[in-house]
């Protein structure tokens, strides 16, 4: 089983003290402002997927609640797949995890037999690859705080190349196509700009963003690299882009690390929520 390596850092290490600090999230001034109420279940034959963040609670939780209060209103799929990159040297340039996740509020099982057919030649099953990462991790208790029973597969990318998140895009794709019975999500794990001045960081992100809108993996590529964008998880943007295949994405929320703890910051870090499918 894996333990949670950043409980009592990026959220509360407690059970209680963590189902507050969710809520508060939502009920945060940058958040949706509403507490999901019993959501219901996402049916078979489409996935539905989102761009969520991952920093501390305290900066990016706000946002990121924007993203889980839409699905929780849309329906909580029995298996989220969750995309996020690598902050760490790991083993392997892509990998799979398939041991269940250990979080304060619980266990998330992983859907091994939907983990087993992401995995294979480039994309390796390493759970040890997981074990210091907090870009899949941060999103698990929002999961659980909507739906105690869904279970995740977690995939993790230190190749962000364009050419890796087309592979994992091509995998998503023949996993749905072979699965229309299923419900499924997908989660791309991601911040935008870091430590910029706010100004700035908005400009830059502009531009990312607006590939995004427009549903183009080669484009977010095009314009992270070619302006120097710190977004840390391009590569599982890019992934769920090129999986999803959509002509236009929905913008639920932008925001920064300022706005979230209500100060001024000279430098901050961006974060957005975005509906995909």
């Amino acid at each position: 089983m894996r333990s949670p390596a950043v409980a009592g850092q990026f959220y509360d290490a407690t059970a209680r003290g963590l189902k507050r600090q969710i809520e508060a999230s939502y009920r945060h001034g940058v958040g949706p402002g509403e507490v999901p109420k019993e959501p219901g279940r996402w049916p078979e034959g489409r996935p539905l997927a989102y761009v969520v963040p991952h920093a501390g609670y305290v900066f990016s939780g706000p946002v990121a609640a924007h993203a889980f209060l839409d699905m929780a209103k849309r329906g909580v799929p029995d298996t989220v797949v969750i995309l996020g990159p690598s902050h760490h040297p790991i083993a392997h340039p892509l990998s799979v995890s398939m041991e269940p996740w250990q979080t304060p509020l619980g266990t998330a099982e992983v859907d091994a037999d939907l983990a087993q057919e992401l995995a294979g030649g480039p994309v390796a099953h390493a759970d040890g690859d997981f074990e210091q990462e907090h870009s899949l991790e941060v999103e698990v208790p929002f999961l659980q705080h909507l739906r105690p029973d869904a279970r995740i597969v977690p995939l993790i990318m230190l190749d962000q190349s364009l050419g890796a998140a087309r592979l994992v895009g091509e995998r998503l794709r023949r996993l749905f196509e072979a699965h229309p019975d299923r419900s499924v999500g997908v989660l791309a794990s991601t911040d935008f700009t870091h430590y910029k001045t706010p100004e700035v960081a908005r400009a830059q992100d502009a531009f990312a963003l607006e590939a995004i809108r427009r549903g183009s993996a080669e484009e977010l590529d095009r314009q992270v690299r070619g302006r120097d964008i710190s977004m840390c998880g391009p590569g599982p943007t890019m992934a769920l882009l090129d999986a999803m295949r959509v002509k236009e994405t929905h913008l639920l929320r932008y925001a920064n690390s300022a706005d979230a703890k209500v100060a001024p910051m000279r430098d901050v870090v961006a974060y957005a929520a975005i509906r995909v499918a």
